[in-house]
């Protein structure tokens, strides 16, 4: 049975991580920002540059150098990708939450496990103490380590049908669904 400091650093370190997933991007891509766009109908290849503008029944892309733009229907759309700068603070977050969690692991394993009688706290308190003391190192180091770029997927929903032409000239329709 879990003390209840072992339930709230637990509830904690849950805390700690659903944060850090809930600092996403928004749901809408914006003008400027550089997007991969599978939509098999336009094109075999996935489409990737940056978004020119996106209206609420196609988006268009354009490339780097290049006059011309693609024009891509939403309608067509089956998976939009959106390349994002990660987050320092996410970073953090996540290694406060790794550090919580060992410190926790260690703290109790120390305590429970070592058979000593002459311990000071119980392993529940311990477990505190441990993610107490290594939560900080984790964040520091998650600080520190560069976030770099990533592919965040958008939703868009869960049942989508689409009609169109294919590249090579033939007519297609199509039925997505995702659970």
């Amino acid at each position: 049975m879990a003390t209840p400091t072992v339930r709230s650093l637990v509830l904690s370190v849950a805390l700690l991580c659903s944060a850090a997933t809930a600092l996403a991007a928004s749901p809408e891509p914006q003008p400027g920002d550089v997007v991969r766009i599978l939509a098999p109908t336009v094109s075999a290849l996935p489409i990737v540059g940056t978004l020119t503008a996106a209206g609420p029944s196609a988006l268009t892309v354009g490339w780097q150098g290049l006059p011309d733009s693609q024009l891509v229907p939403r309608a067509a759309v089956d998976r939009l990708e959106v390349r994002r700068q990660r987050s320092r603070l996410r970073g953090a977050l996540i290694g406060a939450g790794i550090g919580a969690l060992a410190g926790a692991v260690a703290g109790y394993a120390d305590c429970a496990i070592g058979g000593d009688d002459t311990r000071l706290l119980p392993p529940g308190r311990c477990a505190v103490f441990g993610a107490v003391v290594l939560a900080p190192l984790g964040a520091a180091i998650g600080l520190a380590v560069p976030p770099g770029h990533g592919w965040s997927e958008l939703d868009l929903g869960s049942v989508r049908v689409g009609a169109g032409t294919t590249s090579g000239g033939s007519r297609s329709v199509r039925l997505s669904l995702r659970f």
